[in-house]
């Protein structure tokens, strides 16, 4: 009985201890470890105890001598050995209690004493403290339960042993291997007793804990993040902002959630729009920050494109926000020195993220909605941000004699490596600007890089900055312009770059071989959104980092080739893509670091052939594989009529990535056929030349784009001048529309530009008057026993002449003459519905087929005249040529849908005499379901409309045509001053005046001007 009167009067003295220790625990922490005389007369005390009574006495006489400014950390020490952790043990795990006590006395005894030494790191730290935390969760667990109404105390005595114990490494990874997320999470959700607390210890281990620790906690995470965001958006007092703070901190610690799941949520669409209020209003420079470091995390997730979906005009606030961080960079990085942008680099770290959020999003479609005005605005606080970017990173140069030696620890390392990421960004998409500050920064940017990089290596330090990775996509560009590739060159970065190559196939290598085999009809599988999601969050960063270095050294493999030959970096660069290209070959999901492996190493075998002149078994196989990746690019099985040649499945999806390594890829390898023989030989064999030929032959005119097909051909006179008795007889053998070099193709045509001009429209018919009908029945007398033909170097004119001793009506014949002669170069005559000009009236058709497909009448679109036949230049084709009066063209009135989008047509071909007028089954393949059917590039400026065409046997780009009183030209050609003047001259002729302007003009006025303005007069004749 004396016992439980003991304990009940003494409970408010060990509580006043406990506050009275720990409140001043920090004050006595800087004291000497001297012990004073009333503690070790504690300590005598409690270790001469003989029983639990008499520890229990001993404990109030501790609260009676020890005054606070005596207890430093070694007297905590010694009185907590003195008690012993097995009373404390003892007295948690006990489950019986004095008669009329309440129920958790003992643990309430026990856990204040605990709680009074959670200042001493050595004791919290101890094995048996940590052996106490299930007991601590369990209790804060059931705080609403209706036994703990009258222990509320023990709750809070709970918190303060688990807040210490949190605050070191090793209390961390206890709490959490006893789930101390899931069960915090159920006590601030369901609000429980000091759930906010909960709040506050859960905080406090994401931001030590980083973003993998609620990795296969994701639904307790939204579920705390729905409940916190909530309390946040209604709140209406001070306590907003601390809320603010917490969501930023869980935010920027969040597990790897699909976006796709969490659009579904309510959450991050109400955050958005209480945060654009807060902003939108006057608060604070702390209040701002906390919202700005917010509206960062939540846009890194979300994503900028995302936010323009919500509020009232969301482009205005994501114009302001972005405006608002630029400012805050600048105010902060202005005139100051590193240690001084230091002291804010959390607000400088959030804005950093929505400047680099908005730098990426200025490439994107969202962006070119804004208006000229608001993308100009844009554009300059993103280049003012920058540009302090760029002078603190050169203060920081100077400061630091080009070295960067602190540790990587250090907030400052942080800092820089943050300011290269935005600066990285920036030069990724705008190189442009500041190439002299660029320039001036690039030295220490990448001595920087290569220090982080060699502790990267090392593997000390989780979670490192990566500043290498974030510039690799501006040093593809960087490398690419004469003054910052000499910088790079003398900074050594090939062989960094090579380093660090070696470094990430290393992490990339290790993952692929845990990966399993993608099944063959992976592309036919479907997935969802959010499956795809997941799956690419799951590739490693270092197959996109492989990607990036390719990008590098491909461009110095092209502007530095003395280099690459000679360097020996570059020698074992190609050994690495010959090595490591096979493994990638059968991987269906890696096409696209298939492709930067394979071409790069063709870049860099040109310059080193010598090495691999008899064919060495790896380098047989990297060319077995880089022909597998070019062959299998294209085909025409897969297209819907398999007369086209189409993209092939497995590239479709990557192609924007893959078109340009492919035709560089063509280039590369057409360029080392030729120095190594067994090369060729091995193509050759492959069938690939074959079955190219054969795709080609079966494929349609106009079926296949006109830089794949000229990447082909060039392959394949590449092939035959490294080869030719060998690969000519492969190409005759299956050759198809493809022109082989040295030798005129009867399929290849000769380009030409059609030049698009109005016809007029005569008032009448001009007749011929009785006196020219007698000469021309002369004429046809002296000229009947003659064949038309149109293949010479002869006017028009006389070709038709010639033709009429066989036109039967000559009225007709002669109308279609008067109506070409205003147009002797007129090869097409489009007449959409008008009535077609006949060369002749005896084989008119009778009647025109209806559309095969939707059964509506045909009707006349367009025709082509026999001038066609001077430019094709067919007279090798028979002995007898090509010819023809006209070719009409009937489509269907419907422009219907169904059906094949190449669809079948009537095509009519009418000769000059009747022999062989009537050809019904005569079709033309023509695609009809789109609306326009000539397609002339016009400005919108320009005021223009569809006129006849004419052939100019010269490519110039951009035709416009002024309606005025008079025709006026202008065209735009890249070419050099000298070679378009020739050409012009070529095209004119001798009989026009040319003159030259610069820049509106004389050029004897301007000495460089930015372009020139060529007026060609027509001399009277």
């Amino acid at each position: 009985m004396s016992l439980k009167v003991y304990q009940k009067s003494n409970r408010t003295n060990y509580l006043n201890m406990n506050f009275f220790i720990l409140g001043t625990t920090a004050s006595v922490m800087s004291k000497k470890e001297k012990v004073p005389e009333s503690v070790l007369r504690c300590v005598t005390a409690l270790r001469s105890a003989k029983s639990d009574n008499d520890r229990f006495a001993s404990l109030f006489v501790v609260t009676k001598l020890i005054k606070a400014d005596e207890c430093n950390q070694h007297s905590l020490k010694l009185l907590y050995d003195a008690i012993g952790f097995d009373f404390l043990n003892r007295l948690l795990k006990s489950t019986e209690v004095p008669q009329d006590c309440p129920p958790f006395i003992y643990k309430s005894i026990a856990l204040s004493i605990v709680s009074c030494f959670c200042g001493v790191p050595e004791i919290v730290e101890s094995d048996s403290i940590l052996s106490i935390i299930p007991v601590l969760l369990d209790i804060v667990s059931t705080s609403d339960t209706e036994d703990m109404e009258d222990n509320l105390m023990l709750v809070s005595d709970c918190y303060t042993c688990l807040q210490a114990i949190a605050f070191f490494e090793a209390g961390r990874k206890a709490l959490l291997s006893q789930g101390c997320l899931l069960k915090l999470t159920e006590i601030y959700v369901e609000e429980m007793f000091r759930h906010d607390q909960a709040l506050q210890l859960l905080v406090y281990i994401s931001s030590k804990g980083g973003k993998h620790l609620w990795d296969g906690h994701e639904e307790p995470f939204k579920q705390l993040m729905g409940r916190l965001a909530n309390d946040f958006n209604g709140d209406t007092t001070e306590k907003k902002f601390e809320l603010c703070k917490m969501l930023a901190v869980l935010l920027s610690n969040s597990p790897r959630l699909p976006v796709v799941e969490l659009q579904k949520e309510d959450w991050p669409q109400h955050t958005l729009l209480t945060l654009e209020s807060i902003l939108c209003s006057r608060i604070g420079t702390s209040q701002r920050d906390s919202a700005l470091q917010l509206i960062a995390r939540l846009l890194e997730i979300m994503g900028i494109g995302w936010g323009l979906k919500f509020g009232p005009n969301p482009r205005q606030f994501l114009l302001l926000l972005v405006n608002l961080a630029c400012v805050e960079v600048r105010m902060k990085l202005e005139d100051r020195t590193l240690e001084q942008a230091i002291e804010s680099a959390d607000i400088l770290v959030a804005c950093y993220s929505v400047v680099e959020l908005f730098i990426t999003f200025m490439t994107s479609q969202g962006f070119l909605d804004f208006d000229s005005k608001q993308r100009e605005q844009a554009y300059c606080a993103l280049k003012g941000a920058v540009g302090s970017i760029l002078a603190v990173l050169h203060q920081a140069d100077e400061e630091f004699s080009h070295e960067w030696t602190l540790p990587v620890s250090d907030r400052r390392t942080e800092f820089v490596c943050a300011s290269i990421r935005i600066l990285g960004s920036w030069l990724a998409e705008e190189t442009s600007s500041m190439k002299e500050e660029v320039c001036a920064v690039l030295p220490f940017i990448i001595t920087v890089c290569s220090r982080m990089y060699d502790e990267r290596k090392l593997g000390t330090i989780n979670d490192m900055p990566d500043p290498l990775r974030f510039m690799l996509p501006a040093f593809c560009h960087l490398a690419a312009e004469d003054a910052p590739r000499k910088i790079m060159l003398c900074q050594k970065l090939p062989q960094l770059l090579y380093d660090y190559l070696l470094y990430q196939w290393g992490i990339f290598s290790k993952w692929l071989a845990l990966q399993p085999t993608v099944a063959a009809d992976w592309l036919h599988v479907h997935t969802t959104p959010e499956e795809e999601d997941v799956a690419e969050a799951n590739r490693p960063e270092s197959e996109s980092a492989i990607i990036l270095v390719c990008g590098v050294f491909m461009n110095l493999a092209v502007l530095e080739p003395e280099l690459v030959a000679t360097d020996v970096v570059f020698a074992q660069l190609l050994k690495f893509c010959i090595t490591n290209l096979q493994p990638l070959v059968h991987r269906q999901d890696f096409i696209v670091l298939l492709g930067n492996v394979a071409v790069l190493g063709l870049l860099l075998l040109r310059h080193h052939t010598w090495k691999y002149a008899q064919g060495d078994s790896a380098a047989f196989r990297y060319i077995q594989g880089t022909v597998s990746f070019l062959w299998d690019a294209h085909n025409s099985e897969e297209s819907c009529d398999s007369l086209s040649l189409v993209i092939s499945l497995r590239y479709k999806r990557d192609w924007p990535d893959l078109a340009e390594l492919w035709f560089l890829g063509m280039q590369g390898l057409s360029n080392v056929m030729g120095k190594l023989g067994w090369i060729v030989e091995f193509i050759v064999d492959s069938g690939w030349p074959q079955e190219m030929m054969k795709s080609l032959s079966r494929i349609i005119a106009g079926a296949i784009d006109a830089n794949t097909r000229t990447a082909y051909e060039d392959f394949l006179c590449c092939l035959l001048r490294a080869q030719p008795d060998k690969v000519r007889a492969v190409i005759l053998e299956n050759r198809g529309p493809v022109r082989v070099e040295g030798e005129d193709s009867i399929f290849t045509l000769p380009e030409y530009e059609i030049i698009i001009e109005d016809e007029k429209i005569e008032g009448k018919t001009i007749k011929l008057s009785s006196s020219d009908e007698t000469e021309l029945r002369e004429f046809e007398k002296i000229l009947k026993a003659k064949n038309p033909t149109f293949q010479n170097d002869e006017t028009i004119d006389e070709s038709l002449e010639e033709s009429v001793a066989d036109a039967q009506e000559d009225k007709m014949f002669l109308k279609f003459k008067n109506k070409i002669d205003s147009y002797p170069d007129q090869v097409l005559r489009y007449g959409k519905g008008e009535t077609p000009l006949w060369v002749s009236d005896s084989n008119i058709p009778s009647y025109v087929p209806d559309c095969e497909y939707c059964g509506s009448k045909r009707r006349f679109e367009f025709q082509i005249m026999p001038q066609m036949l001077n430019y094709l230049q067919l007279d090798s084709i028979s002995e007898e040529g090509v010819d023809w009066g006209t070719l009409l063209i009937y489509v269907c009135n419907n422009n219907c849908d169904s059906g094949p989008a190449y669809k079948n047509e009537f095509l009519y071909k009418q000769d000059f005499s009747g022999k062989n007028s009537r050809q019904p089954n005569c079709c033309l393949k023509y695609k009809t379901n789109c609306a326009v059917r000539l397609i002339l590039l016009l400005s919108r400026e320009l005021n223009t409309k569809p006129i006849s065409c004419t052939v100019l046997p010269h490519h110039v780009i951009n035709q416009f045509l002024l309606l005025s009183e008079e025709s006026f030209r202008l065209s735009y050609y890249p070419h050099r001053l000298d070679e378009f003047k020739g050409l012009l001259k070529e095209a004119f002729g001798e009989a026009c005046k040319h003159t030259v302007f610069g820049d509106f003009k004389q050029l004897d006025e301007i000495s460089d001007p930015a372009f020139y303005i060529h007026l060609v007069e027509k001399l009277p004749e």
